[in-house]
């Protein structure tokens, strides 16, 4: 017997030997060893993830097995959340807005042993955010354009607008004052941000440009 072979192709030969002296023909066996599980893999095309798994443009996943020198990937399949599995028979194609997911996938080969599970989760937006500047109040008592004076009487302004991040939620806001430097917003959330300036304007009218990213990396 023979314990310690590796996976892979082995050949067998075997010849006997009569009382004369006289040996038979040789016969050959071939014999596969496959004591080792498959793997699996998931790739997105295109690779380039927003934060948190988010994508900003059509993805397509590929599902590959290997099973190295063993008996050969038999059967691929995948479920999406925790659903059935189902057989895997071409790339998964996303082309429409579709919320957090999660793909797993696993590959069974001829040999019977089956692979650890992989999964992979990622969410499509293509829908870029909105960052509206209208007449009102919002969080706490705060105006869309309000000069504040401090302790030391210096006057400054302070901004403030709707927030709306679609889909994957909102990343940033950007703000940037005429042809200045860009700057993030002072604070901002799901749904409303605010913007303090710490330089001095002086007087006149003033360009005030901005814009949000989402997670998918919409702007």
């Amino acid at each position: 017997s023979y314990d310690d072979l590796s996976d892979g192709v082995w050949y067998l030969h075997m010849r006997a030997r009569g009382d004369g002296g006289d040996w038979s023909e040789t016969a050959h066996r071939a014999m596969r060893v496959d004591r080792s599980a498959p793997q699996v893999k998931i790739t997105p095309d295109p690779t380039q993830l927003g934060n948190g798994g988010w994508f900003n443009k059509p993805v397509t996943f590929t599902i590959s097995g290997d099973d190295g020198t063993g008996s050969g990937i038999k059967t691929i399949e995948y479920s999406f959340d925790g659903g059935s599995w189902l057989l895997y028979e071409g790339s998964l194609q996303f082309d429409a807005e579709t919320p957090l997911t999660t793909i797993s996938a696993r590959a069974t080969d001829v040999a019977g042993h089956l692979s650890e599970t992989v999964s992979a989760t990622f969410g499509l937006d293509l829908s870029a955010p909105t960052s509206v500047v209208d007449p009102g109040c919002f969080f706490s008592d705060l105006c869309v354009a309000e000069v504040f004076v401090d302790e030391n009487g210096n006057e400054y302004l302070q901004l403030a607008g709707e927030l709306d991040g679609a889909l994957s939620g909102v990343g940033g806001v950007s703000i940037q004052i005429g042809e200045e430097n860009v700057t993030a917003a002072t604070d901002w959330g799901e749904d409303s941000w605010s913007y303090s300036t710490s330089t001095e304007l002086g007087a006149g009218c003033h360009n005030f440009s901005i814009w949000a990213e989402d997670n998918a990396g919409n702007v």
